[in-house]
């Protein structure tokens, strides 16, 4: 069962967005890592997602995910982040 976390974003029409996945593989616990980057052509966002998916029969402890980190140029921005089960 997939489970989703707020918040999600959407767009109508294709040309809204473009999203680049990093795809990176574990040979030996045979998962996969896809690492979403999306850009939306109005808005001056960038939204981030990470999905483990598990190609073996074996169940995998998953303890932490790391969050990214990003150099930005120096003024005034905004971060919005909802760390925490609150958030939920």
């Amino acid at each position: 069962m997939l489970k989703r976390s707020l918040p999600q974003t959407y767009v109508e029409d294709e040309d809204e967005a473009q999203t680049l996945i990093v795809t990176l593989r574990d040979a030996t616990l045979v998962v996969t890592l896809e690492l979403a980057y999306t850009i939306y052509r109005d808005r001056p966002v960038i939204t981030r997602s990470a999905r483990l998916i598990n190609h073996s029969e074996q169940a995998v402890d998953l303890e932490k995910v790391a969050s990214m980190q990003m150099d930005l140029p120096t003024q005034p921005l905004d971060a919005i982040s909802l760390p925490g089960s609150y958030a939920r």
